[in-house]
């Protein structure tokens, strides 16, 4: 087996199971002919070339647990780590090859690889429609949920990876729904936003938005409510959903989910980055 064709298989094995990771490449030139390359995934587990401190081992993957949590998209960096206090930074200054040369730092390269995030949208119409659209661009994973064949299907929605026409909540439970997942109920009336809230509930997604007025979302969340589900998860549900941009038209509408959805993703708070802006006056 060709060097490193086990370790890229064990990435793809993860990253299927819905396991993200980091990739790790030594930078040192005293390193450079071994060319030292190990990943680790977020269950701790180490992959490929070892390093013989353990304790180094050790700190890189405390650091890992700690970062690959507060990110969510693919990303790089270059770290630095202390040989003698085991201390770790993230490195972005100029100066990375001159500073390869001291012997009590070790440079590393992390490719931080993740699955790509579940978008479940339930309801094919226009709305459901333009989401998957602007979704593909972003880079979620689709998936469609709708029994109606003439709304739900490749060519309406030639991006998805899964279009779902059987009973609403089997086709629910067809989806691995994990943190990795996010769920938007679009359909086309509030019995059936009613029926795939009591199904995605409990599951383990990250996000549950709701479409509506507030009268037609309070009924769904009242109607739950007194059949005994707690106050706390209904509260965790983004209902109406989406951002006030104003917008009416279900591209609008889309755009404003899909920006709530990337606000909850990086934690921002909406605002306009113009008001920021130093004054120009």
């Amino acid at each position: 087996m060709k060097k490193n064709e086990n370790l890229y298989t064990s990435i793809y094995s993860s990253l299927e199971s819905g396991i993200p990771g980091v990739l790790i490449t030594s930078m040192n030139q005293d390193n450079q002919k071994d060319n030292i390359k190990f990943f680790i995934n977020k269950n701790q587990l180490v992959i490929g070339d070892s390093i013989e401190d353990k304790k180094m081992t050790q700190a890189l993957k405390k650091y890992i647990a700690v970062e690959i949590a507060s990110r969510i998209f693919s990303s790089v960096s270059t770290i630095r780590l202390n040989k003698e206090t085991l201390e770790i930074q993230e490195y972005k200054k100029n100066d990375l090859v001159s500073n390869m040369s001291k012997h009590k730092d070790k440079f590393f390269l992390l490719e931080y690889i993740y699955p790509k995030l579940k978008l479940v949208i339930v309801g094919a119409g226009h709305v459901g429609q333009a989401l998957a659209q602007i979704a593909e661009i972003i880079g979620f994973e689709i998936f469609i949920i709708d029994d109606r064949k003439d709304y739900a299907n490749e060519i309406r929605f030639p991006m998805a990876k899964g279009i779902f026409n059987q009973d609403l909540a089997l086709s629910i439970n067809s989806i691995n729904l994990d943190s990795l997942s996010y769920v938007v109920l679009v359909s086309r009336g509030h019995k059936l936003d009613e029926e795939a809230l009591r199904t995605v509930i409990d599951k383990n997604s990250q996000y549950i938005g709701m479409i509506g007025s507030k009268r037609r979302t309070s009924i769904v969340l009242n109607s739950l409510l007194n059949d005994g589900i707690s106050a706390k998860k209904l509260q965790a549900v983004h209902t109406p959903v989406g951002l006030n941009l104003g917008g009416q038209s279900p591209g609008e509408i889309a755009l404003a989910i899909l920006a709530e959805i990337i606000q909850v993703i990086h934690k921002g708070d909406g605002k306009s980055l113009r008001l920021s802006r130093k004054s120009l006056l």
